[in-house]
């Protein structure tokens, strides 16, 4: 094991991309021969979160829980840097999501902090205030990791004159991508019917209540079919359009599904209708099993999904322009799976955990 230890500070959420980044990036560190540590902000009033994060959290991974009551918990400060000083080796702080990257920075501890920015996806004043935040202390960083080029450019302009930036893109977590490739090539599919599914937490950023509303106005709608992989507060306004719209017996709610793979397998197509995006962990997955991809073009969507070869990029998103990329479904969807595997092999070496683990140690080491 090596010398220095990069130390993950952490508050869990709804399981998603930044959580299985930690998980996945952890692990993928361990098998480079680094031995992280991982301190969690456990938060009182969902404790859930934390609990099924460690859950999946490599037992060989030392961890720290601290519990916190409030949403901002000036106490907690002390606990984490107690916690950081009992490292003895030279120790690197990486911090992911605004409350982690606010408790590190009011410790002010001598260890390099590092933070990993995965957009601003903010629907609520309150987060947007957060995301505001997180803008002024990551100046305060010795450093800042960007998931694309496209977020990196962004952040230059925001944090100007800051430049210590540098691109790391999210990996793929999936560790049977090369066997559902296989077996989506061998599963039999019905082209009558089109299988679309949705991944993703249900949240106004997401972008599904729009996306059902140019659904269900679509004329051919019954051509397809559509599994919805999530859940979160939009839930009960979703339930309330699929029965006031008769769309029972074209989608299905299967609420959030730990191991998406049946899925991967036996869908046509992803459909990604976010109104703001980083680089999502679930399309790294979709592209690298084959999946075509029907998205939004926000975020660093487009460096995956090349329009009219593997899916559909939609620009400005409307009624129009989705009930044209339902259209061009129709007529187009064996040409998109046959390119979508071309490019899936690459995108699964590209966008590995060994190659982000890689990524990181360089930075890790530059900042030492």
């Amino acid at each position: 094991m090596t010398q220095f230890c990069p130390i993950f500070i952490f508050a869990p959420g709804v399981l998603a991309g930044a959580e299985r980044v930690v998980l996945t990036g952890i692990n993928a560190l361990f098998e480079e021969g680094i031995a992280p540590k991982i301190i969690i902000i456990k938060e009182s009033r969902a404790p859930q979160y934390a609990d099924e994060f460690i859950k999946l959290l490599n037992p060989k991974i030392s961890c720290n829980v601290f519990v916190t009551t409030t949403p901002l918990d000036f106490s907690l400060g002390k606990k984490i840097k107690n916690s950081i000083e009992q490292e003895s080796r030279s120790a690197v702080i990486h911090t992911h999501g605004f409350k982690a990257l606010f408790y590190s920075y009011m410790i002010f501890s001598p260890h390099p902090l590092i933070h990993t920015h995965h957009g601003n996806t903010g629907h609520t004043l309150k987060v947007r205030i957060y995301e505001h935040l997180a803008t002024k202390l990551m100046k305060k960083c010795r450093h800042v990791i960007a998931v694309s080029e496209n977020m990196k450019n962004e952040l230059l302009i925001i944090l100007k004159p800051y430049n210590r930036i540098s691109i790391v893109e999210n990996m793929l977590s999936l560790k049977n991508a090369s066997e559902i490739r296989k077996k989506r090539n061998i599963c039999k599919k019905n082209n009558s019917i089109i299988q679309l599914v949705f991944i993703g937490r249900l949240s106004p950023e997401k972008g599904l209540m729009p996306f059902l509303h140019y659904f269900n106005s679509f004329k051919d709608k019954n051509k397809f079919r559509l599994d919805v992989l999530g859940d979160g507060p939009e839930l009960k306004e979703i339930k309330n359009f699929i029965a006031s719209n008769d769309l029972k017996h074209l989608i299905t709610l299967n609420g959030f599904i730990i191991d998406p793979t049946e899925f991967l397998i036996n869908s046509d197509l992803l459909v990604m209708p976010s109104l703001k995006e980083g680089l999502p962990m679930t399309l790294i997955e979709a592209v690298s099993v084959g999946l075509p991809v029907l998205a939004n073009n926000v975020g660093a969507v487009s460096t995956l999904v090349k329009n009219n070869f593997n899916g559909i990029l939609i620009d400005h998103s409307s009624e129009a322009s989705w009930h044209n990329a339902f259209s061009l479904t129709l007529d187009n969807i064996n040409e998109w799976r046959a390119n979508s595997i071309i490019l899936s092999k690459d995108t699964e070496v590209k966008y590995s955990s060994e190659a982000w683990a890689k990524k990181t140690i360089k930075i890790y080491q530059k900042v030492l």
